[in-house]
Order: structure tokens, then C-alpha cells, then sequence
């Protein structure tokens, strides 16, 4: 995946320890077994969109209030958007607009704190999945995984 994907962001999330020391690590070909390690938590990744997406559509404005959602433990990644003032940000194109990443003990629990943060300090025409994360979507994945391996 690419950096901004949220497959990348949900394992850099709960990597134990320096990203730069292991790349560097990987570069100087000093990794050694076990030189990797994660967290014994979930994260969930979920990103807001403008509502086009992935279509075309023309630039929209919102807010979010950064440091209420940081307070709360969410980590935010900015993406196709630039900043207007304090609190305000306009899109660039139909993309990803922002990634909000939360860390917990349960899948469950990390979607549910995204999704509060979401609906409580962020306001504009933006669209995200709620279901990531939820326990139908969940039970659905659990369910599709016993059937692919019996």
C-alpha cells in the first residue's frame, strides 16, 4: 500500500517502536528476527470524503476542530485539502480528504470512537463509512473468512 492508504496508516499505528529506526534498520541490512514488534490493539482507519467521490465535483468547504479530536486520542491525517484559517479547510478534488485513526482495545470500540469524533468536531458536506469496524460488518467478515478457509 501507499502511505496514505489506510492499510498503511492502520499498521503504523500500532507498530512498537520507531518507523525511522526500523527503515533505517532495513537499509542498513541490521533487521534481525523479532526486530519488529506491534501493539496488542486495534486501530481503525476511516477516511472522510467529498461526496462525489470518486467522481468529479467542485471544492467544499469544512471544519474540524483538530485538537478536540487529538484530545480525544484520534490521530488526524490531512490529504486533498488545504487550510483556509484556524479550524476551516476547502477540498482539492474528489479524493480523500482526511483519515482520522483511532487505537483501542477492540475494532469495535476504536470504529466507535472515530465515529463520534467525526460526528461531534467535524461539519461540512463530507461522507465517510460508518460501518468500518461495526459489529455487522464485523460478524460479516468473520463469517466470510470460515467459509473461504473450511
Amino acid at each position: 500500500g501507499r502511505f496514505g492508504d489506510p492499510e498503511v496508516l492502520n499498521i503504523l499505528s500500532v507498530l512498537d517502536g520507531s518507523f525511522s529506526e526500523l527503515l533505517e534498520k532495513i537499509s542498513n541490512k541490521t533487521l534481525s528476527d523479532g526486530a519488529v514488534s506491534f501493539l496488542k490493539k486495534a486501530s481503525v482507519v476511516k477516511y472522510l470524503v467529498a461526496r462525489e467521490y470518486p467522481g468529479e465535483g467542485e471544492p467544499t468547504s469544512f471544519t474540524i476542530d483538530e485538537q478536540a479530536i487529538n484530545n480525544l486520542g484520534i490521530e488526524t491525517f490531512f490529504a486533498s485539502c488545504v487550510r483556509i484559517d484556524k479550524n476551516t479547510y476547502k477540498t482539492l478534488k474528489s479524493s480523500r480528504v482526511v483519515a482520522l485513526v483511532a487505537v483501542s482495545d477492540s475494532v469495535e470500540e476504536a470504529s466507535l470512537l472515530v465515529n463520534a469524533a467525526i460526528d461531534a468536531h467535524i461539519k461540512g458536506k463530507l461522507e465517510y463509512r460508518r460501518d468500518i469496524g461495526s459489529k455487522k460488518s464485523l460478524e460479516k467478515l468473520e463469517k466470510t473468512s470460515a467459509r473461504l478457509t473450511s
